[in-house]
């Protein structure tokens, strides 16, 4: 065998070579199918699908330079099959984050309306005390007006009374001193 091309020392090599390579190639083949179809299936890959045709491409050059060629270019479609399972994971990352981020939306939304009932009852409790200290301040009024009416009263009736007085007082002075 020489070097640069393990099927040229032989013919019987070649068609060897050929086979292994061919064992090597169905499993790559399968995982490109597999893929090709997750892709086409998945609502969700389309858009990703933009994204990976070209390195779907460049893979499936590399497939074609691996079947006519050397064991080299099968590391190279190892190396872009594991670029994209990177890009794959990183895909599955950012959906999980994705999930993970809808459910802290629910979750605030659900705090949200959480707190907003508790504010209703609280302003409704609030308005509740404001009118029962509103009714009360009512009453102290009403009960300062009737103190104000009666302590009117109370001081018309002294006046009459100490007028009275004096005048009794007066009509005895002269009564005592002019008899």
């Amino acid at each position: 065998m020489a070097d640069g091309d393990p099927g040229a020392a032989h013919p019987i090599s070649r068609l060897i070579w050929q086979n292994l390579l061919e064992e090597q190639l169905t499993p790559v083949r399968q995982s490109v199918a597999s893929l090709e179809a997750r892709v086409r299936d998945d609502d969700a890959f389309r858009e990703a699908l933009a994204v990976f045709a070209d390195e779907l491409d460049d893979l499936r050059s590399r497939v074609a330079t691996l079947e006519t060629g050397a064991e080299a270019q099968h590391a190279n479609v190892e190396q872009a099959l594991d670029a994209i399972q990177h890009d794959l994971a990183s895909a599955g990352a950012a959906a999980r984050q994705a999930e993970h981020d809808e459910e802290l939306i629910v979750r605030l939304r659900e705090a949200d309306q959480h707190w907003a009932a508790v504010f209703q009852r609280m302003n409704e409790e609030q308005i509740l005390v404001l009118n029962q200290f509103m009714g009360r301040l009512s009453g102290i009024q009403s009960d300062l007006v009737e103190q104000r009416d009666r302590m009117r009263g109370l001081l018309i009736a002294v006046l009459c009374t100490a007028l009275a007085v004096a005048a009794v007082v007066a009509l005895l002075v002269v009564l005592y001193f002019f008899p």
